[in-house]
């Protein structure tokens, strides 16, 4: 058991810190929108990794591992990683207030969580690593349902808390950030995730 903990705990530490698209989003939400509505889409994340990990235990990883799902999947994740790459550079961000915020409706927080959900289930990537994992952890401890259930427990704990930690850095530096400044990073991140769209339809296309 202690083995399934330290090997979780590791795992969601690698994961964290990845420089996937979640990574940047999770940044420019905080910045943009404030430190509720990064837990919204750190939530939204952590949901998907669960649901992944829960169907592929079931069985279905046969349904992404087969090629022509690949592809479809591949397209989907890299047009929606573009458009909202492409939001993201061309909008126009002004300095909103906490308190701006705080009066918001709560659908605007149920909706940053759905967009955390898509943005990483729609990452082929995403989803074939945890194919790999939950068939590579499921044989490594013999399908031991306890074993398993405190590795991923430990994995999604700590991408879950680091997911905070980004979303609560990214509402921090917004202080210090001007419109313009503001501005140049949705470009930024806009640009990069753009990339990852690209290099995502690159890829099941090639």
């Amino acid at each position: 058991m202690i083995e399934a903990i330290f090997q979780g705990i590791l795992l969601g530490l690698v994961i964290a810190f990845s420089f996937g698209p979640a990574f940047f989003a999770l940044i420019n939400t905080g910045i943009k929108y404030g430190y509720k509505s990064g837990v919204a889409l750190a939530s939204g994340i952590v949901i998907s990794d669960f649901f992944c990990i829960v169907i592929f235990y079931l069985g279905a990883s046969a349904l992404i591992s087969d090629p022509k799902n690949q592809f479809a999947v591949g397209l989907v994740g890299g047009s929606v990683l573009i458009a909202y790459g492409l939001y993201n550079f061309i909008k126009k961000s002004k300095i909103e207030t906490d308190d701006t915020l705080v009066q918001g409706s709560g659908n605007h927080y149920f909706l940053i969580a759905v967009k955390g959900f898509f943005l990483n289930l729609l990452n082929p990537f995403a989803l074939l690593f945890w194919v790999a994992v939950v068939s590579g952890v499921g044989a490594k401890f013999e399908f031991s349902l306890p074993k398993i259930i405190m590795f991923f427990s430990c994995a999604l704990g700590v991408i879950f808390s680091t997911d905070l930690l980004k979303a609560f850095v990214g509402n921090k530096i917004k202080k210090f950030l001007t419109a313009k400044t503001i501005n140049v990073i949705n470009k930024i991140s806009g640009s990069i995730l753009i990339v990852f769209g690209i290099v995502l339809i690159y890829r099941v296309l090639r």
